[in-house]
């Protein structure tokens, strides 16, 4: 299903979840608000969901770590709040996640280095804080963008493993240290962001 750009309102309905077969549902550049409800762990064929550009909120629902098969995740330019669930490490699939242009707090959960398959990871815009994970150097990722936040500590070390990387974003947070000797190991890496931390 793709209602993108039709000025819909509203919220998305708990009857949702009845769409068990259901792989794709883009509801971008809409009006639409509240939570998403917990009845979306069950559209358990889901590989693509598509919120970004609404006004909903709250907490992501402890259900939605159940998507087995989600690839592509888009959440951006929304007013969630909470954590970021410790579960999405554990959504084998994950290609692309897009949480920006959010109110998510907390840290970063360390479980997100299990995503073998994540290409894109884009976190930037929230109110996180505390380290940048040492287990993000496992991924395989492209891009990974983390500024505007409030993450604190030094660079990993590991982030020179991200060896297929050709963009890191960590500008505007309350990093410190030195940048690590292991980033000239990032052989593809055409834009390298760093300012406005400490």
């Amino acid at each position: 299903i793709s209602l993108e750009s039709n000025a819909l309102t509203g919220t998305l309905p708990p009857e949702i979840g009845n769409l068990g077969k259901l792989e794709e549902l883009t509801l971008s550049s809409n009006k639409m608000k509240g939570r998403i409800p917990k009845e979306i762990g069950k559209m358990i064929s889901l590989k693509t969901l598509v919120l970004k550009g609404n006004n909903f909120s709250g907490y992501l629902p402890p259900e939605i770590i159940e998507l087995k098969n989600m690839e592509w995740m888009y959440l951006s330019s929304n007013n969630f709040n909470g954590n970021i669930p410790e579960g999405f490490g554990d959504l084998p699939q994950f290609k692309y996640l897009n949480l920006s242009n959010n109110k998510f707090s907390g840290s970063i959960p360390y479980q997100l280095g299990n995503l073998d398959k994540l290409q894109y990871l884009n976190l930037s815009q929230n109110q996180l804080t505390g380290h940048i994970p040492s287990e993000l150097g496992n991924l395989n990722i492209y891009r990974l963008n983390l500024a505007f936040n409030q993450l604190s500590g030094s660079i990993p070390e590991e982030l020179g493993d991200l060896t297929k990387l050709v963009h890191l974003n960590l500008k505007s947070n309350q990093i410190t240290g030195k940048i690590p000797v292991s980033i000239s190991n990032l052989k593809r890496l055409k834009k390298l962001e760093l300012q406005n931390n400490q």
